[in-house]
């Protein structure tokens, strides 16, 4: 029996692909030769990966999984949550728009879908309970003796980040570390936040290996 032509096309996509692998295979002796060379000359050959423009934010499991048997956030606050995590700045935790612009309540709102009263609401108990943090500019307090601005909101890394768990912003671990309500209302999250003296970022820990830290024992 002939082959169709949607056979044909297969097997004709097939070849060409077994062709390009072929032309794409690395010729083992002569990287040998490069690799020596460079050697001789204190040099390196690194290879480079393509980055991927995709956008991603990263939950922390079994932290995320723990304040929900905790019951700690309401359906509305998880809810909440789950809507602007995407929004989320590589790096900072910031929540941003598009353009990279710290996101108003307002803005969160019209985002989300919810009204700027509901958005205000989830936030402020969000702020309350330490699941997002906000920048206050201590200066306003000063002046004016109270917050006239919008304030930069970040996500709280211990339960939602976009990064490495391993280089965690200096500025935002302060920021957690020196105000944890979460232990404070004793949601014992299996990992925990940490900085060590002089280092340039913090990271995430096992929380028995962050007790010990915490204690100077580490």
């Amino acid at each position: 029996m002939g082959k169709t032509a949607l056979q044909q096309s297969f097997l004709d996509a097939e070849r060409n692909a077994r062709k390009r692998d072929m032309e794409r295979k690395i010729d083992i002796d002569s990287l040998s030769r490069e690799l020596k060379k460079a050697s001789e000359q204190n040099m390196k050959i690194v290879h480079v990966t393509p980055r991927n423009p995709a956008g991603f934010v990263q939950v922390i499991a079994e932290n995320l999984n723990y304040i929900i048997e905790s019951e700690y956030l309401s359906t509305s606050e998880l809810a909440f949550l789950m809507s602007i995590m995407g929004r989320t700045e590589m790096h900072s935790n910031a929540v941003v728009d598009s353009d990279g612009r710290y996101m108003t309540i307002t803005a969160l709102a019209e985002s989300t879908k919810y009204s700027v009263r509901q958005a205000r609401s989830l936030i402020s108990s969000l702020l309350e309970k330490g699941v997002i943090y906000e920048f206050v500019d201590a200066q306003q307090l000063k002046r004016h003796g109270r917050v006239v601005e919008e304030r930069p909101l970040y996500l709280n890394p211990e339960i939602i980040f976009c990064g490495d768990r391993n280089r965690i912003n200096a500025t935002l671990c302060r920021l957690v570390i020196n105000a944890d309500p979460l232990e404070r209302r004793k949601i014992l999250l299996p990992w925990k936040l940490w900085m060590d003296p002089g280092a340039e970022y913090g990271r995430l820990y096992r929380r028995k290996t962050w007790l010990k830290k915490r204690k100077g024992d580490a």
